[in-house]
């Protein structure tokens, strides 16, 4: 399952990437903004769903 982080800290991003990587999901996306993220997004859309969409807000 592929997963797209998104957070404009790049410190949280890594941290939520390792957390997931340690449950088992090696394919994560990281989007350093909401911008960048929704270009993931898209840009994935027709090769594979994406798992989940995890946005951090402070």
């Amino acid at each position: 399952m592929k997963l797209l982080v998104v957070d404009d800290s790049s410190t949280m991003c890594r941290i939520i990437k390792n957390t997931q990587a340690n449950l088992g999901y090696k394919d994560v996306l990281e989007g350093a903004d909401g911008v960048e993220g929704w270009t993931k997004m898209d840009a994935n859309l027709d090769k594979e769903k994406l798992g989940a969409v995890m946005g951090v807000a402070k």
